[in-house]
């Protein structure tokens, strides 16, 4: 069995110009990917992101910190 994980978009900035900002994005992405890697979650779906540098950010992240992690 694996444990699927979920991470929408940034407060509800569905469309482009309701991105928040790269450094916001980059701490709440990092803190919840952490969380989520951290109880265990196999798979994380990323929903419904509306910005390319909220998409590299959520993208570039779990790279990160799965590298991290060994």
């Amino acid at each position: 069995m694996q444990i699927v994980g979920s991470i929408a978009t940034l407060d509800t900035c569905y469309t482009p110009e309701s991105f928040l900002d790269q450094k916001i994005a980059i701490e709440i992405y990092t803190q919840t990917l952490d969380w989520l890697i951290n109880v265990g979650v196999d798979i994380i779906l990323l929903e419904t992101l509306g910005h390319s540098k909220e998409i590299k950010i959520a993208i570039h992240y779990p790279m990160i910190i799965r590298s991290q992690l060994g």
